[in-house]
């Protein structure tokens, strides 16, 4: 199936975007649709995967100092300090768990963020997986600036 390119397409990106959005919360108030529906929700559910990302990010440092720089390693900076954030951040993602229906409602988006930011996380893992796999080069890229003369 060939894609139509943006500039041609019969709507912009922005207006699929918010028909899906009236389609799933409704059009009968959109000031409230706007904030709790498009605001709310996925600024809750980005929250949530920044802390993940961070967990995650402490742990990669604690390998990562004692795979290339043991002997260079500080015990605080490369040990203490990543199992205290790692600790802090996983603490802050169940506090948002536990209190997602305080800050987005109990609704069918809101009280499934954590299922779709797992999904979000197993489907980012399953593409690298797969990139890595049949796009080597690809793969070695992400995280490289290019900069062409």
């Amino acid at each position: 199936m060939r894609s139509v390119p943006e500039s041609i397409s019969p709507l912009p990106r922005a207006v699929r975007w918010v028909i899906l959005f009236a389609l799933a919360y409704g059009g009968d108030d959109p000031n409230a649709q706007a904030y709790l529906g498009v605001y709310t929700l996925f600024a809750i559910l980005g929250t949530m995967l920044l802390l993940v990302l961070q967990a995650v990010v402490s742990i990669a440092v604690i390998l990562y100092f004692r795979k290339h720089h043991a002997e260079d390693a500080g015990m605080f900076s490369t040990m203490i300090a990543p199992i205290i954030a790692f600790l802090a951040q996983v603490y802050l993602v169940y506090l948002l768990i536990v209190n997602l229906g305080t800050f987005g409602g109990t609704g069918g988006f809101g009280s499934n963020i954590p299922w779709i930011g797992a999904a979000i996380i197993v489907i980012g893992l399953v593409w690298g997986f797969l990139l890595k796999r049949m796009a080597p080069q690809a793969y070695q890229d992400i995280g490289h600036l290019y900069m062409d003369s």
